[in-house]
């Protein structure tokens, strides 16, 4: 009966820590999202392109006003700098962003720049202890 009763109790106390250790590593990947943000809202106001590259994964899904495709990190940049030199950024804002269960992210947002208004979209997804940008759209405000 003792033995049963210490069992039950280690049991609870594995489940409680396993609890903690979950909210923990979310809590980590928010963070670590958060800063990566921070510095993505900061490469889309400046047209850091390169910057902004760096969080590409080594193929990423790409749709700069229709320019549509599954491009290499290289082609991927060479497009973001095309269109950063048509479309000088004045203000950047993101608006909406989430996780799933799986550990991905998805942020919305707002690029103003001297030929108008753009809506933008990131998909992240996790690679090892970091996440990467997998599609990244850029479309015109309607």
């Amino acid at each position: 009966m003792v033995y049963w009763l210490d069992f039950c109790q280690l049991r609870e106390t594995f489940k409680k820590l396993k609890k903690t250790i979950h909210i923990i590593l979310f809590s980590l990947l928010v963070s670590l999202a958060q800063a990566q943000q921070n510095d993505i809202d900061i490469a889309l106001k400046s047209s850091d392109y390169k910057y902004l590259s760096g969080y590409f994964d080594s193929n990423i899904e790409l749709n700069i006003l229709g320019n549509e495709g599954l491009y290499s990190k290289v082609q991927a940049e060479i497009i973001l700098k095309d269109f950063f030199q048509k479309n000088n950024p004045i203000n950047f804002k993101a608006k909406y962003s989430g996780f799933s269960k799986d550990g991905s992210k998805y942020s919305i947002g707002n690029l103003e720049t001297n030929t108008g208004n753009y809506k933008t979209y990131f998909f992240f997804k996790k690679s090892g202890e970091s996440l990467v940008i997998k599609e990244f759209r850029i479309e015109k405000n309607r």
